[in-house]
């Protein structure tokens, strides 16, 4: 029986094939170690530094042990795949391509196990795991379909010179990950990285280590090199010798680690790709439906998977819609169902670890004890499961709030009331204390809600209109200064990873290249030369 088969079968009957452990009923869903022994083999660790035991969120049994990594075992990881990556850069665009795409094709297959996987490790229900995997299939697809384009060389042309650009890739990636949905993490910073010839370290989030695990091996069987991508699994030292060792790092998760190493990153000149978790957030104008723009704010903020940056974290509202909104988001969400099952009958599951639990707990209470009115939730859920906390919306919350100041990562919401668009605009960009990577902006119709839009110091800004219909009809993207994925995907991502190598070429005949290199020519006589052509290239508007 292979790993992918023994992770089917009845979620529920006692005994059955499947993650639950019939011989040990007190370590419900604990995953035999027949299940991980294939994916360990995918671990860089020397066995010599100890063990790490992942706990099933649902109920904090046992999941899996597996064996930490040193910062020396970092650090030969680092230097494996720099050899093996020269190899995977030679076998060329089109090789590397066609390889994603099959890893797609398998993801799509095999994606009962990693939504087994997300749910157990990350807590999340089974609807948002499906969105999560969703979204790595269209990645992984993307750049299996666009890579080449965006690997082309590129040319350029002026009077006097031509160049050509191409990409090379950086080397290795370190990838850092953290536990808001991981699989989408990885695959963002891993399919770039990929389809641009380099070689990849991933050390993910410790209670995410099985889910990478299983997606490296995934790749592999969908012909990616044994060794080109390798997985550690350790403490800050393992980090701090993986973040020294690579050519270029990419980090998700803790804002605070994500700062330190980017800034590190920086002091030694390297490339560095940081995205922390940030608040990110949601804005519903005047004129959106009220009942339809709940409706979307709650797959938003609660039941679908967490975007770039995690959910978001904040409602900004104009006060002409202000108490239909409310009145309607406050109904659904109280509505929704919450549970444990691998299965499809919950809209939300529970927190993964004892620490976010305890992180949620201590911002509502403190949100609380400052005048907050509670619109939904602020309950342990210990009926559901241990770690297990109620979707949650607060109303009229103290500017310094500890919800306001730090980033939740649970399931909780603040609304904001404002007089008009520019003051939300306002909010959601420049005076946001925790900057959004991704900004939603809820109206009646679409072209209302991109005017608003353009003027969202974001990086990502998504558009939605919510008339009757209530359906989103339109996302766009737009630049902006703060973190996000507009540093991450599509051509960016690649060129992120990649650099650049320019070979130019001189045109123009002798007299003219004597001119330009002052050959023979008095340097005043040279230098009003040089100004007359400048002229004339710019009356004829010339390059």
């Amino acid at each position: 029986m292979t790993s992918e088969d023994a992770l089917q079968g009845d979620r529920t009957t006692p005994g059955a094939a499947g993650p639950l452990d019939p011989d040990d009923p007190a370590a419900a869903f604990a995953l035999e170690p027949c299940v991980v022994a294939p994916w360990l083999r995918r671990l860089a660790s020397g066995q010599d530094s100890g063990t790490r035991t992942s706990t099933l969120a649902f109920t904090g049994a046992p999941l899996a042990t597996f064996p930490l990594s040193s910062a020396d075992d970092a650090r030969a990881a680092v230097a494996h795949v720099r050899g093996a990556h020269r190899a995977w850069a030679a076998r060329g665009a089109r090789e590397r391509t066609a390889v994603l795409l099959r890893g797609s094709d398998l993801l799509l297959e095999r994606q009962s196990t990693v939504l087994d996987l997300l749910q157990m490790e990350c807590g999340v229900a089974r609807a948002a795991a499906v969105d999560e995997v969703a979204h790595a299939v269209g990645v992984v697809r993307h750049y299996g379909l666009r890579g080449t384009r965006y690997l082309r060389t590129r040319r350029a042309s002026a009077v006097l010179a031509s160049s050509r650009t191409r990409r090379r890739p950086a080397g290795v990636v370190g990838v850092l990950t953290g536990r808001t949905a991981p699989l989408a993490q990885l695959v963002d910073a891993l399919a770039p990285a990929l389809v641009a010839g380099n070689g990849v370290v991933l050390r993910p989030d410790p209670q995410c280590t099985l889910s990478a695990l299983w997606l490296v091996t995934l790749l592999e069987e969908a012909g990616l090199p044994s060794g080109l991508v390798q997985v550690v699994a350790g403490d800050e030292h393992v980090v701090a010798a993986l973040a020294a060792a690579v050519d270029h790092l990419v980090v998700r998760g803790a804002d605070a680690d994500a700062r330190e190493l980017a800034a590190d990153a920086a002091r030694r000149w390297s490339g560095v790709t940081a995205l922390p978790d940030t608040q990110n957030s949601m804005y519903v104008a005047a004129d959106a439906d009220p009942s339809a723009a709940a409706r979307v704010a709650v797959r938003a903020c609660f039941t679908g998977a967490a975007g770039p940056g995690g959910r978001v974290e904040r409602i900004v509202v104009h006060e002409d819609v202000a108490d239909a909104f409310l009145a309607a988001f406050g109904e659904d969400v109280r509505g929704l169902r919450q549970g444990t099952g691998l299965d499809y009958t919950a809209d939300v599951g529970s927190l993964p670890t004892e620490q976010d639990l305890t992180r949620v707990v201590a911002q509502v209470e403190d949100a609380i004890g400052g005048g907050a009115r509670v619109l939904a939730g602020a309950v342990h859920r210990l009926d559901v499961a241990p770690l297990a906390y109620a979707p949650t919306v607060l109303d009229r919350v103290a500017p310094d709030a500890r919800v306001r100041l730090e980033v939740t990562d649970g399931p909780v919401v603040v609304v904001d009331r404002v007089p008009d668009d520019a003051a939300a605009v306002a909010l959601l960009g420049r005076d946001a204390v925790v900057p959004p990577a991704r900004v939603s902006v809820v109206a009646g119709d679409v072209a209302r809600a991109r005017r608003i839009a353009v003027h969202v110091d974001a990086p990502t800004v998504t558009v939605a209109a919510s008339g009757a219909a209530g359906a989103p009809a339109s996302v766009e993207v737009a630049a902006g200064a703060g973190a996000g994925t507009g540093r991450l995907l599509g051509r960016a991502g690649v060129e992120a990873v990649t650099v650049p190598s320019t070979v130019v070429v001189r045109r123009g005949g002798s007299a003219v290249r004597g001119v330009l290199e002052g050959d023979g020519l008095d340097a005043a006589l040279r230098a009003d030369l040089v100004a007359v052509g400048l002229r004339v290239a710019r009356a004829l508007r010339i390059a």
